[in-house]
Parts: structure tokens; sequence; C-alpha cells
């Protein structure tokens, strides 16, 4: 995954370790709250799990809402930068379908340690979490732009593309959620068993099925 700025979160701590980069501090909250759900996680577990203080957090952060709205905000950019990079090569909606659906099953599946599951968290719908939210909908509206896209040049069949772009976003996000990803396969097959589903549900020429598969495995562009 690309990397993401870092800035210090407090001052130098008193035993001379350097102060907590806010990537970590981020990166650990997800992993506690993915441990331990949103409600049982509290700023003093995360400063303990880093060896700081709850204060030093929450004058960087402020709440722990604030905390997981940024957390969420950063992960998501590895997607848009995706995206945003793959709609600029103004591809085929079919081929950039299968690549865009591909690329993120991959990256989810082969996701061992970073805290994916919190796009998943039921108190994301509430009204605090608005950033975060929108975090989402930016993700989802590369799928919306795509279908329609595909829909308007003749390559998908006619659908309601809000219930479409909704039904695939999901269906790219259920290995987060998934109880054995071992048992699922490897993540390249995943992805390619994932990619292969959506784009026959859409394909209005089931023909082309192949020759978009091997045009989108073509192109030098991951998630990762």
């Amino acid at each position: 995954m690309n990397k993401v700025a870092k800035r210090p979160v407090g001052r130098p701590r008193s035993d001379g370790r350097p102060p907590l980069e806010r990537q970590q501090v981020l990166l650990e909250a997800g992993r506690l709250i993915t441990e331990h759900g949103y409600a049982a996680t509290s700023l003093r577990m995360i400063a303990q799990a880093l060896g700081t203080s709850a204060p030093a957090i929450a004058q960087r952060f402020g709440s722990k809402a604030e905390l997981l709205n940024e957390l969420v905000s950063m992960m998501s950019q590895f997607s848009i930068r995706f995206h945003s990079s793959l709609k600029a090569l103004d591809l085929p909606a079919d081929i950039r379908l299968y690549k865009m659906v591909h690329a993120e099953v991959m990256a989810l599946a082969s996701a061992e340690h970073a805290p994916v599951s919190v796009f998943y968290l039921p108190e994301l719908r509430q009204p605090q979490f608005k950033p975060a939210q929108q975090a989402r909908a930016r993700m989802m509206r590369f799928y919306y732009d795509v279908i329609t896209d595909g829909i308007q040049s003749g390559l998908f069949n006619p659908v309601r593309v809000g219930i479409a772009a909704e039904q695939v976003f999901q269906l790219t996000e259920t290995i987060i959620i998934a109880q054995d990803r071992p048992a699922m396969g490897h993540p390249a097959q995943l992805a390619e068993q994932t990619a292969d589903f959506v784009l026959r549900g859409l394909l209005a020429k089931p023909g082309r099925h192949g020759s978009v598969r091997m045009a989108a495995e073509k192109i030098d562009l991951s998630m990762t």
C-alpha cells in the first residue's frame, strides 16, 4: 500500500523513546477496535497498548470518534488513489470494472494485519461518523460511475445503477467479515472468482468475458 504521511503524537516520552507516529496510533486503535469492538475500546486501552497516556492521544486526535473517522479516511485513500489512477486510463467500462473488483478483493484478502473490518462497524451509521461515511461514499461512487458508463456504452445490461453499485461494492467487501479467510483460497483466486462473478452478471455480450479478463490482467496497477 502507498505510504501515508506520518506525524509524531505528542512530545518525546520520558523514557527516551521517540514520539509515536500518527499512523502507528491509528493502526493500533484499529487493531483493538477490531478485536474488542468500538464501544469496548477506550482511549486508555489504546494508550496503554502504545506505552503512552490517554491525554496524549486525546490531545492529538480529540475523541475516540474522531480517531475512528481518521482511521477510516486514511484506509480509504488506498482505494481512492487506485480507482482514480485506473479511471485516468480511459478504459472500456467492462475492463475497468473487472480490474476494480479484482484489485479491491486482492488487497482485502491479502491484508493480514490491516484493520479493514472497521469499515463494517455498525457504529459508522451514527451521525458523528459522517467523515467515515463520506469516505465510503467516495469509494462507492467509482462503482456507480463505471456501471453507468457500461450501460450507456452498451457493454452492460440495463440495471438500477444505485442498487447495482452498492451490491458490487458490498461483494468486494465480504472478505472483510469472512470467518475463515484461508479456507476461501488464495487471494488471487478469490479476486479472480469475484471479478468473474460480477462481470457475468452485467455483461450484455457474455462472449467478451475472456478478452476483458485478459485485458484487465495486463494493466500494471495494484492497490498494494
